[in-house]
């Protein structure tokens, strides 16, 4: 009997924020400096004399949180921006300066990385899969066609001046090859849902996790596209570590995992190739 110690498992919507928990318990500090106190206080001058100190922000543009400007300027898509006046040290413009915000487009950034470092040929021509161009109907794409053969260079130009969600699925398929390429890689079996297996008819029967299919306890399992529900889950309940990828931070496998990347699954899972 063959000993499977890697799983990869797959949804309908396979697709860089990380997801982590955050405490929330504070506590004050009575008195934790002086802000009156000398440089010679410190041991930071050679004499004892009351020499001015310069704080450590004085050259920075700090600004409580706030909004300013925001009346004056239309930021529909803007979640949060900060402008800055270096000569004052002034901010002049601020929105949510202080939120811990979804990555979104900046995953961009890092698909653009892999593919510049890992493919020689900028001119490589790349054929626009069905996938590619299978957007959300509010996505930023650059309106690509399946089949549509496109220069590398011109697909990166695409993913960082348009930010072109297809763009960067063509090139990341580009990069990684497929899923199965992977796998390959790192000696793991492909798993998936029920709707991919049985409606769909991408993977057979037999590869179906869940409730009314099979069971596997890895010791790495990960979910790419995977929304979490629970008839999927008793199938890898006993998984040593699970890692989920899914576009949709309030997924429910983001509570039933132990590390957690909320992005597109094609994306990374390129990116993670690029790196083996």
């Amino acid at each position: 009997m063959k000993c499977i110690n890697k799983w990869i498992c797959l949804s309908l919507l396979i697709a860089v924020s990380c997801v982590s928990g955050c405490g929330k318990t504070s506590a004050a500090i009575e008195q934790p400096y002086d802000v009156y106190a000398t440089a010679a206080d410190f041991g930071l001058s050679s004499n004892g004399t009351a020499e001015a100190k310069s704080y450590f922000a004085s050259n920075l543009c700090v600004s409580e949180d706030v909004a300013i400007g925001t009346d004056s300027t239309d930021s529909q898509v803007a979640e949060g921006a900060g402008t800055f006046n270096l000569e004052t040290n002034t901010v002049v413009y601020a929105k949510n300066l202080y939120e811990r915000l979804y990555p979104a487009s900046t995953t961009k950034i890092l698909t653009a990385y892999i593919a510049l470092k890992y493919c020689d040929d900028l001119d490589a021509m790349v054929t626009v899969s069905e996938n590619a161009v299978n957007q959300a109907s509010d996505s930023s794409v650059c309106n690509l066609k399946a089949g549509d053969v496109i220069r590398l260079r011109d697909l990166l130009y695409g993913l960082m001046l348009r930010s072109g969600n297809d763009a960067a699925v063509a090139i990341a398929e580009h990069v990684s090859g497929s899923v199965e390429a992977f796998a390959e890689k790192i000696g793991a079996e492909i798993g998936c849902t029920r709707p991919v297996a049985e409606e769909e008819k991408l993977l057979p029967r037999e590869r179906y996790i869940g409730v009314s299919g099979v069971s596997v306890r890895p010791r790495l399992y990960i979910a790419a596209g995977i929304s979490g529900q629970i008839q999927h889950m008793v199938g890898v309940s006993d998984s040593e570590t699970i890692i989920a990828i899914n576009k949709d931070k309030q997924a429910p496998i983001f509570k039933n995992c132990d590390f957690g990347v909320v992005g597109d699954a094609v994306e990374v899972i390129a990116a993670l190739t690029a790196r083996l």
